[in-house]
Order: C-alpha cells, then structure tokens, then sequence
C-alpha cells in the first residue's frame, strides 16, 4: 500500500479562454474527494495571449490552494515548470480543453495507492454529448472509445493523468544528443522544433523502462468528458505531432526502441470482424485508410526537409476542432 499526502494537479493552459473556466470549476468539484490530503493547483498560463490568465487570476483569488504562473514554451517546458515550482508526492496533470468527473482525480490516486507496480493512471476518454456529430468527429469519437477494435493499451494518455514520477531530460541534454547525431532529419528542423516537446511518449518510455511493462494502467471508471476533434486539418495534425515526436524519440534515445511495441496499438482483427456492428466496421476502415495517405504525407514532408526542398511548419500547433464552447447546459454546473 503506497501512501499519496501531497498532490500537485497542474494545468498547462495556452489560450483556453473558452473553456478554461469550466475545466477548473469541474477540478474544483472534484477536490472535494481528496479532502484530507494536501493538494495544490497550478495553472500555467504558458504565455498566453486572450483570457485565460485573467480567467485563471479569478480561481487563485478565490481559493488559497489555486496559484498561477506563466512560464515555457511547449508543453513539456510548461510541466517542468510546474514539477519544480511546486514538489508533491504524486503530479496529477490536466488538459485545459477537458472536463473531469468529480471522483475522476480520486479514482487515480486510489489506483496508485492500492498497487505500488502502478507508477501512473490515465482516465477513461468520453465524448461530449451534441446533437448532431459531423462524420469526421465520430471517427475519431470511435477511434478513441472503440476497445475492442484495438489491442491493449500500455502507454500513457496524456489527457488526464496522475504520476509518481514525472521526468523529462533537460533542452541542453537534448541539444547535446542532436549535435551528437548525424541525422539530417533533425539537424533540417528549426531549432525551435529539434527537442522534444510532447510528454506523454517519452515520459512513458521512462516509465516503462524504469518500472516495467505494466507500470501504466487506464482507471476505467476516471471518467473524462472531451470534445472530439472534427477536421481533416486537426487530424493530420495531431497524428503529425505524435508521430514526428516519435521519430525523434527513435533517433535521440536508441536506448527506449525496444519499448516500440508498447507505444503503438495494433488493430485487433478478431474483435474487428466478431465483436463490432458494420457501421463501426466502416468507420473503422475509413479511418485505416486515412492513417495510411497521413502516413505517406509525412515521410513526403520529411524527404522534402532532409533535401531542404522545404521548410517544416510549426510540429505543436493546436488543434482548433476540439477546443468546444461549452453548450450553457454543460457550463452551468461549474457557474457557482
């Protein structure tokens, strides 16, 4: 049994003034579970440049456990900040576009304490309720939902997660590797794209290698409500996002290829032709072929940089389909 007393839940925020209100009033509701141990909440505002630090402000002042700061420049930079400024025994980490169910955090922390082979828990993705769904925000909605369409999961979503260890090597450790390499993939790239920004591929690699195959595990009952993405552009470019941050993994850290498989899901056939209806089958297959021409599309990308016949775009740009307005049905809960 593996006792958590101090939790840090961060939240990396980068222009969310649409949403944000209500993803923090929802953490809000959900630290009444964790009454009596010590938990913070840090919001980092990342440099944003519409509401969200005025929004954030409003929480801090209200309560004494919320704090605000504005530093980094990715993602990865934006949780160090948080990792170093503010120490805890167990970092619970938030996406900013999200809403948690109020026993999502306990769930995870449960979790942790009940197995000390757990190292880290992700929540359980739900799409928001609408009306009507677009064709491609239900392909991604199944693609995100459909387990039985896929083989077990062993690294982390970053979505929602709690970790006992959070752990990323410093820019300069990075930098020092990619002067060291002689690929002309990375040497090609901006440098303000040549480390590696994205925490959930590489922190699970750490968490694998460190603590064993099966040191993540997916708390089915941590429910998480998010709006699925809804364009073709948004697609690309979070598959684009993921795997050039793979790529770079592959190429900087030689020692973590063995933990390929468990990075990747593999269709699970069987379940595909057995345990699915056939409109789930054809969305299924429709987002197989599209995974194949975004595959194609990036290694064009890649060769056009290496021969500098172009320049590469930014890799973390946000994705614009998932950030929801919140309908005032959903928002209303969190107003008070």
């Amino acid at each position: 049994m593996y006792s958590i007393q101090t939790i840090t839940v961060g939240i990396c925020a980068k222009n969310e003034e649409a949403i944000i209100k209500y993803c923090l009033g929802a953490v809000c509701i959900a630290l009444r579970n964790l009454a009596h141990r010590r938990v913070q909440v840090v919001v980092n505002t990342n440099s944003s440049t519409d509401a969200t630090l005025s929004i954030a402000q409003m929480f801090a002042e209200r309560y004494d456990f919320f704090h605000v700061i504005s530093s980094g420049k990715n993602l990865v930079d934006a949780q160090r900040a948080i990792v170093k400024g503010f120490p805890a025994d167990t970092f619970v980490f938030i996406d900013a576009d999200i809403i948690i169910d109020k026993t999502a955090i306990q769930k995870l922390i449960l979790a942790l304490e009940e197995n000390s082979k757990i190292v880290a828990t992700y929540a359980t993705y739900i799409p928001h309720t609408v009306k009507k769904s677009t064709w491609l925000r239900t392909v991604n909605a199944v693609y995100d939902t459909q387990k039985q369409l896929q083989t077990k999961r062993f690294y982390l979503h970053g979505r929602v997660f709690a970790t006992r260890d959070w752990y990323f090597p410093s820019t300069k450790s990075m930098r020092l590797r990619i002067q060291n390499s002689s690929s002309k993939i990375l040497s090609n790239l901006p440098e303000k794209n040549q480390v590696l920004i994205a925490d959930d591929i590489f922190l699970s690699s750490y968490l694998l290698h460190k603590y064993g195959i099966g040191a993540i595990k997916q708390i089915t009952k941590a429910k998480v409500y998010y709006e699925p993405v809804h364009t073709l552009r948004d697609f690309y470019r979070g598959y684009r996002r993921r795997n050039l941050e793979m790529l770079k993994l592959t190429i900087l850290y030689p020692e973590y290829n063995y933990l390929l498989p468990y990075l990747n899901r593999k269709v699970n056939w069987k379940g595909f032709f057995f345990k699915t209806d056939f409109p789930s089958q054809i969305i299924w297959l429709y987002f197989l072929v599209q995974r194949f021409v975004f595959s194609h599309i990036l290694k064009l990308e890649i060769v056009l940089i290496v021969f500098r016949l172009r320049n590469s775009f930014e890799q973390w740009v946000p994705t614009q389909s998932s950030k929801l307005i919140m309908h005032k049905k959903i928002g209303a809960s969190f107003e008070n």
